[in-house]
């Protein structure tokens, strides 16, 4: 631990509040950063408190009030409510325009991975699979072509698809899988007139 200046030790938080331009990072985190660096402010003294132990920070009233004095809409910023997410709808042209994949952890711990496909128009789910994993590409993969079997119908579009195969050009696996899937409605077309 490096004896330091209050001058310096205040220019050092001020270098370390300029590596933060959109001022997410609180006091603690900002204590913590320098603290990584080597830098070491007052400590934590304990001061027992209607029976229970509150560690009142020096530490943090110092960088908090080199961060008021030079960030101060950084607080406002960070307050609780201020991060809403703005939603928007889901829009899809009609049904099987866009298939929606992904997977879902929830049972992992358990041993169980689900992998399913839905709808974005009408929000059904189409497959879904329950497998040891679903953290491999090899289940998107048949996932989507047993959904395809299951169907005989593919989507104009599937989301998370690229992410694993390539589907970007006509070289890559789910042009290939829609190509096939269309000549054989052709081709069962074509052996019904008959």
């Amino acid at each position: 631990m490096t004896t330091m200046t209050p001058e310096a030790q205040a220019q050092a938080v001020l270098i370390e509040l300029e590596k933060d331009p959109n001022m997410g990072r609180g006091t603690r985190r900002v204590w913590e950063d320098l603290r990584f660096h080597g830098i070491e402010l007052k400590r934590c003294a304990i001061i027992p408190t209607n029976s229970w132990l509150y560690a009142q920070s020096e530490y943090s009233d110092f960088v908090r009030q080199i961060m008021v004095e030079n960030e101060a809409e950084g607080f406002a910023r960070r307050a609780p409510g201020q991060k809403v997410i703005k939603r928007t709808p889901l829009l899809s042209v009609g049904p099987d325009e866009e298939w929606s994949m992904d997977g879902h952890d929830k049972l992992a711990k358990a041993g169980f991975g689900v992998y399913g496909i839905r709808d974005k128009y009408s929000g059904r789910f189409l497959h879904y699979r329950i497998l040891r994993s679903n953290r491999y590409a090899l289940v998107v993969g048949i996932t989507f072509l047993e959904c395809i079997k299951k169907y005989g119908r593919t989507s104009s579009q599937s989301s998370l698809l690229a992410k694993y195969l390539p589907c970007t050009n006509s070289q890559g696996f789910q042009y290939k899988v829609q190509q096939t899937v269309a000549q054989r409605q052709e081709m069962q077309l074509q052996f019904s007139k008959c």
